[in-house]
């Protein structure tokens, strides 16, 4: 069961205006050994929590579509410009379930551990339009670059 409160979260990103991302869960520090059985196991609850809540999206809201980060973040390394919210995350999350809700698109991913960074659970809300299941230049993908 997930400790998240997945409708609070929902709210709070849906009452402002813009593209945002919230953490929802902050597993603890990296140790010194990002090998460590307990890094991993924080890693796989984050994963296993982002599972929970998007099983419990799904039943509400429908099946996600799964937006992969790497083409964008192919597209931030080369310069071509990239939406935010993708910006900051697609060098750190490796693909988002995503809805669309409200004239825009809410989704949810994990930040893994990283060297100084404990592991994440997000939650991302678009600023306008679908959620981008792929790069707009890619075949067919949105054409209008949301």
């Amino acid at each position: 069961m997930s400790s998240v409160s997945l409708p609070a979260a929902v709210e709070r990103l849906l009452a402002r205006p813009g593209a945002r991302v919230e953490d929802l869960r902050t597993a603890s520090p990296p140790p010194e050994d990002p090998d460590a059985a307990d890094a991993r196991a924080d890693e796989e609850e984050m994963y296993a929590e982002c599972e929970a809540l998007v099983a419990a999206l799904a039943r509400a809201w429908g099946e996600p579509g799964i937006l992969d980060l790497a083409p964008f973040l192919e597209r931030t390394v080369s310069g071509e410009p990239v939406p935010e919210p993708l910006t900051g995350l697609c060098g750190h999350v490796a693909e988002l379930a995503v809805w669309p809700v409200g004239g825009r698109w809410f989704g949810l991913g994990v930040v893994p551990y990283g060297d100084m960074f404990p592991a994440r659970l997000v939650a991302v809300l678009g600023a306008e339009g679908p959620p981008p299941l792929s790069p707009p230049d890619a075949p067919g993908g949105a054409r209008d670059g949301r």
